[in-house]
């Protein structure tokens, strides 16, 4: 399925600078949420992917997010996945963050 709104933008900064932060996102979380990674799964060299779950005092369930980091590619995929009434899941948000042509990080959400 496309996406119905498509943004890019240029990132002022490097894509390691962009990964460290994907992985260190919610480290100063305020008191009102929770999140913990609950997977970590090396797929190869150079593809980690772990899931981190979210929760609130601000609204109701929680939410999971899956990142997945390749070195090789210089890519960092974060998807928010939300449950159906079936059990499965379903991509509700997908950030892309990847290396430009000049070494800084380009994102696509």
């Amino acid at each position: 399925m496309k996406p119905i709104l498509l943004f890019k933008y240029q990132v002022p900064h490097q894509w390691q600078t962009c990964a460290e932060g994907m992985l260190k996102k919610f480290n100063w979380q305020p008191r009102t949420h929770l999140s913990t990674v609950s997977e970590v799964k090396q797929i190869d060299d150079d593809t980690i992917s772990f899931y981190r779950r979210h929760e609130s005092t601000n609204w109701f369930g929680h939410t999971w997010e899956q990142v997945t980091i390749n070195r090789v590619t210089k890519e960092v995929k974060s998807e928010i996945l939300a449950a159906n009434s079936d059990m499965s899941t379903q991509c509700v948000e997908r950030t892309l963050i990847a290396e430009g042509k000049d070494g800084k990080a380009e994102l696509s959400a």
